[in-house]
């Protein structure tokens, strides 16, 4: 029995090794969240595609605080949070859109 056969006997119906990317079969730095099943570099590609985009916050000072004291408070906290949040704002399903990625490929 050669090698390949042995590696492959074991079963892989959970954990890493059952779960691939749905666009390029990868299978390192999967998210899963949503359903969308998709490794981290095609979900940057196809964000757009499939209606994420970045959260941007909008704050206001509030009143009788300076606006100095709370822009360096702000800056306190984003140093902290320097990643950006992906959100969904589409009313659509996710999961009727992520066809329409794998045509884009071919």
């Amino acid at each position: 029995m050669g090698h390949q056969q042995l590696y492959w006997s074991h079963p892989r119906k959970f954990g890493q090794g059952s779960r691939s990317c749905r666009v390029c079969s990868n299978r390192h730095g999967l998210i899963r969240k949503y359903g969308l099943n998709m490794c981290r570099q095609c979900f940057r590609q196809y964000a757009k595609d499939i209606g994420f985009i970045k959260a941007s916050i909008v704050l206001y000072p509030p009143s009788g605080a300076s606006s100095k004291s709370f822009i360096e408070e702000v800056h306190r906290s984003q140093q902290h949070h320097r990643r950006q949040k992906w959100t969904n704002n589409i009313t659509i399903k996710i999961e009727e859109n992520i066809p329409s990625i794998m045509s884009l490929k071919s």
